[in-house]
């Protein structure tokens, strides 16, 4: 229903959605991506709280690369170096995964912010989400 809606009412390219989300936005976004990844073609990872119900996000890649071997889609995700330490140790799980993913035309590109915390990251995380996602300075 929100699409068509903002399609219609606004100026927007429809086969160039984009989505941003830090802390638990960044864990839905990443539910997005591995559920229903052609929502969006781009996505903002930010400090993705992945621990939720037992790393269920995890398990959902798990099943989209069963399925799919094309993804073609742009993603990008930060965190900063001294975040919670369950919240950085799941994030090198997903960047590793996401690194190393066959996926065909997925690019994906990550960043770590020396010094920065949960809450002092997010205005660095989204200004280069911009940045790497759409090209713009």
């Amino acid at each position: 229903e929100l699409f068509p809606t903002i399609e219609s009412n606004y100026r927007v390219d429809s086969s160039d959605r984009g989505i941003l989300g830090y802390s638990r936005g960044g864990l839905f976004n990443a539910y997005v991506l591995f559920k229903k990844p052609y929502l969006f073609q781009k996505y903002l990872l930010g400090a993705p709280t992945l621990d939720w119900d037992n790393y269920y996000v995890f398990k959902q890649e798990e099943n989209l690369a069963k399925t799919v071997d094309e993804l073609p889609v742009k993603v990008f995700s930060a965190i900063g170096s001294d975040d919670f330490a369950d919240i950085l140790k799941s994030w090198i799980v997903l960047r590793e995964k996401l690194n190393s993913s066959v996926y065909k035309k997925f690019s994906f590109k990550y960043m770590m912010l020396d010094g920065e915390n949960h809450t002092s990251a997010i205005p660095a995380v989204v200004s280069r989400a911009f940045r790497v996602l759409y090209g713009k300075n």
